[in-house]
C-alpha cells in the first residue's frame, strides 16, 4: 500500500522531525497543498526544491497536489474565455511546481471554480469537455494529469457532482491527462456507493482520498472505507490512498496518527495488502 497524508492536516509546517514521524508510522509521502508553504508567488523553484529534498531526506516523496486553484480568484472553468485562459495559464504554473515537486497527479476539485450556475446541464458538459480537454493538453506538457473529483452540492458543487457524472468527462475527454480521483467522503455526500464507483471507474481511477465528510477525524470512521478497502484490493488499485484531514487545532498531530493506524488496518490490513 502507497500511503500517503496531506498536509492540510498539519496547521504548522512539516519539518524534518515531522517528517521522519510520518515515516515512522508508515507513511510514505506527503500530498501537497501548495499555499500551505506560501502565497502563490513566493513558490520559487529553489523554495520547492528544499522542500522536497527535505521530504526525500526522510525517506518521504510527493505524489500528488490539491487545493491547487485556492485563492485563485480570476480563474474558473465555464465562464467567460478570458477567465479559462486564467485558469489554463494557473494549471501551466501547477504543473510547473508538481514538476519541481516531483508530484504526477493535481487533484480537481475546486467547487467555486467550476459553477454551473445558469448553464444548462448539457451546454456546460459539452463545454467541460472542450476546456477539460484545453487543461489536460495544458498537464501533458509537464507530464502530470489532472484528477477529477466529484464535488456533491454539501460542498459547494453543481457540476460534475457525483462519480458518475466524473467517469463520463473523462470518457468524453479521453486524455491519458485526465483521469477519476474518487475519495470517499465526497462519493458518500453525494450518496453514491463508493464500491460501486471504484468498481466502475477502475479503468480510469488514478488517485483515491481516503477521507470523512467535512475532513473530520478518524474517531468513528465510516463503514464505506471498509467497502472501498475491498473493492479496491478486488480491482488490483495500484496508486497511492492518501489520507485527507482537516488539522485546525492543538490536537492535530494525535487525530493525524488515529487516521494513520486506521488506514494502515482497514486498507492494508483488510485486503492483507503489505506496506511498502
Amino acid at each position: 500500500m502507497k500511503l500517503a497524508i496531506s498536509n492540510l492536516a498539519f496547521p504548522d509546517e512539516l519539518d524534518a522531525v515531522k517528517c521522519r514521524t510520518l515515516f515512522d508510522s508508515g507513511v510514505r509521502g506527503v500530498e501537497v497543498a501548495p499555499t500551505r508553504l506560501g502565497d502563490w508567488s513566493s513558490l520559487t523553484e529553489f523554495r520547492l526544491g528544499d522542500f522536497r529534498s527535505m521530504l526525500a531526506d526522510q525517506g518521504l516523496c510527493i505524489p500528488s497536489l490539491q487545493a491547487i486553484l485556492f485563492n485563485v480568484a480570476d480563474a474558473h472553468l465555464l465562464k467567460e474565455e478570458g477567465q479559462f485562459q486564467a485558469m489554463v495559464d494557473h494549471i501551466h504554473r501547477v504543473s510547473d511546481i508538481a514538476s519541481i515537486l516531483g508530484a504526477q497527479v493535481l487533484v480537481f476539485g475546486a467547487p467555486k471554480q467550476r459553477i454551473r450556475g445558469d448553464l444548462a446541464e448539457d451546454a456546460a458538459f459539452q463545454l467541460g469537455v472542450e476546456r477539460f480537454t484545453a487543461l489536460a493538453k495544458a498537464c501533458s506538457e509537464h507530464a502530470v494529469t489532472i484528477g477529477l473529483e466529484p464535488v456533491p452540492a454539501v460542498y459547494g458543487g453543481d457540476f460534475l457532482p457525483t462519480w458518475q457524472d466524473v467517469q463520463a468527462m473523462v470518457e468524453a475527454v479521453a486524455s491519458d491527462h485526465l483521469a477519476v480521483h474518487l475519495d470517499t467522503g465526497c462519493v458518500a455526500l453525494g450518496g453514491g456507493d463508493i464500491g460501486q464507483a471504484i468498481a466502475a471507474t477502475r479503468g480510469n481511477l488514478r488517485h483515491f482520498h481516503i477521507a470523512e465528510p467535512n475532513l473530520g477525524n478518524f474517531t468513528s470512521p465510516s463503514e464505506s472505507h471498509a467497502v472501498a478497502a475491498e473493492e479496491l484490493y478486488r480491482t488490483a488499485y495500484n496508486g497511492w490512498l492518501a489520507i485527507e484531514i482537516l488539522g485546525k487545532t492543538d490536537k492535530s498531530w494525535d487525530d493525524a496518527a488515529e487516521a494513520i493506524a486506521f488506514a494502515k488496518d482497514c486498507y492494508a490490513g483488510r485486503t492483507g495488502r503489505p506496506d511498502s
